[in-house]
Parts: C-alpha cells; structure tokens; sequence
C-alpha cells in the first residue's frame, strides 16, 4: 500500500504530484543552498532548524492549483502571503517547490527553478519554521491553496487545505543544490 492510497480517487493524481514535490532553499544552518527530496517513511535527514520542531511550506501561487493565473497575481499573493508570515512574528525563508511532469503544460507555469527537468513544473513558496499547522493552513487556505507541506525531523507531509484527504506521511533527504 502506497501513501497515497488512501486519498479519493478525484484528488489523488494532484496529492500524488504534490507527494513527489522536492524543495529547494537555503539552508539557515549552513548558508548552503539545499534540496528536500522526498523518501520512503522513515527515511530523515538532519535537521536544519534548531529553534523549531517543526516547519511549513506555504504558498499563494496558483490557487486551486489552476496554472492559468497571471503571474503578477501569483506574485502580488506571495508578496501578501510574505507580510502575513513575517506580521506574525515568523521568519520566511524563500523556497521553490519543484514538482514532476504532470498533464498540465509545464509553460503554464511560470519558470522552472534550477535544475527542474523538462515537463516539471515549479512553484515559488515559503518555508516557515517554528509556525504552528493550524496557523500555516489557515494561510493557506486564505490564498485558496489545496495543500501545505508539513515538515519535522521524522517526516515530510502533504496536508490537505482545500482538498479534504488524509495526510500523505513521506520521509525526506536533503542533498546540496545541483
């Protein structure tokens, strides 16, 4: 059984794509730019954060996950997105979320991070340490997001915002940046 087995089959292919979404950032430990690549559960890497136990990946690019926004819009969110975060006493640490080939045309997106494969597709968001899953999803879901990513040191999650389903628990690796 796979950890997107037990979502409904109308989500599943996008909690599927969103489930092999890596993430790039810089690492605030070492100022090294760094990768999140999604493992099996149980597979964790060290831990980037010490003064936080737990971090979110949150955007406003792309609400509902619709790749026809215009992309001054998807920025305008993030940058309002951006004020919320750090209004609330949060550090925001600029990230993209690169995410596989799927069947929407990858030119609908707006660019492709460093070292995205032809056909994927990636999404500029924030990573937050130290904010709590209710607040990071009540940001979410006001920038009509379908999902966040939840972080810790034991595994990597895709929670569902907008798209009612169970969480998909993954583990993680980090690898410096290509």
């Amino acid at each position: 059984m796979g950890p997107c087995d037990a979502v409904p089959g109308e989500h599943r292919a996008l909690v599927e794509a969103y489930a092999r979404t890596r993430l790039e950032f810089l690492d605030p430990a070492t100022g090294r730019e760094r990768v999140l690549h999604p493992a099996p559960p149980g597979v964790a890497g060290p831990w980037p954060f010490r003064d936080a136990s737990a971090a979110a990946v949150v955007t406003a690019w792309h609400p509902r996950s619709d790749p026809g926004r215009d992309p001054s819009r998807n920025r305008a969110d993030l940058d309002d997105l951006r004020r919320t975060v750090l209004s609330a006493g949060h550090r925001a640490i600029d990230c993209i979320g690169v995410g596989p080939a799927t069947d929407v045309a990858p030119d609908a997106f707006e660019g492709v991070a460093s070292g995205a494969s032809a056909g994927s597709w990636s999404e500029p968001s924030l990573l937050v340490p130290g904010v709590d899953r209710e607040t990071a999803c009540a940001w979410a879901a006001s920038f009509e997001q379908n999902a966040i990513f939840w972080w810790t040191p034991s595994d990597w999650r895709v929670v569902g915002v907008l798209l009612a389903t169970p969480d998909v628990v993954l583990g993680w690796r980090l690898s410096p940046a290509d």
